[in-house]
């Protein structure tokens, strides 16, 4: 149950309020390494108090903020001890290799490259940096339709994959006994 470091090759708990994390041997999607001062700029643009991030008051909360000590350690400065850190600060980090990024040029370092973002759908393309295990699939569309119904009628039909949360619980009997819509139950841990 230990955690998977991705981005971080260690972390190091140096006191009961300062984390040192050693940067990976990773690459941001245009092919540069990831740096301290990219997990540093990314935790700090959260943690700033004009942020409107979904995850400022948790960080906020808990840390006051992050350096770059050198290019490949960053230091966490939390504002009490925190046993579930390593889970906490679980981040996607973005490039500041040239400056904080433009909302419209963010350069990250996940498995894809986000390639066209429109109310009505974001494609994406499987990142060729990306260090970890590469995904099967080169592209990805993911289609943004509000209405629970046509979500419902595009999977049974064919015309989707897999809807996420967007179903009531008495139309899963019926969903199951639908040929086409591939529908597989997620199985309960044992």
């Amino acid at each position: 149950m230990e955690p998977r470091l991705d981005l971080a090759s260690r972390i190091d708990l140096t006191d009961p309020v300062t984390l040192d994390v050693t940067c990976a041997t990773m690459r941001v999607l245009d092919g540069s390494p990831v740096t301290a001062t990219d997990v540093a700029g990314t935790y700090m643009t959260v943690l700033d108090p004009r942020s409107t991030s979904g995850s400022h008051k948790m960080l906020s909360d808990r840390m006051y903020s992050v350096e770059a000590v050198n290019p490949h350690l960053a230091r966490f400065h939390l504002k009490a001890p925190l046993a579930t850190y390593r889970t906490d600060f679980d981040f996607g980090i973005v490039s500041f290799h040239d400056g904080p990024p433009r909302s419209d040029r963010v350069i990250g370092s996940g498995p894809f490259v986000l390639r066209a973002l429109t109310d009505e759908h974001a494609v994406l393309e499987r990142n060729p940096y990306y260090a970890g295990t590469p995904v099967q699939l080169a592209r990805l569309e993911i289609k943004f339709v509000r209405d629970a119904a046509a979500r419902l009628l595009m999977l049974t039909g064919g015309s989707a994959d897999l809807i996420q949360n967007a179903m009531r619980l008495d139309l899963v009997p019926a969903m199951r006994s639908q040929p086409g819509c591939g529908w597989r139950p997620r199985r309960a841990p044992s």
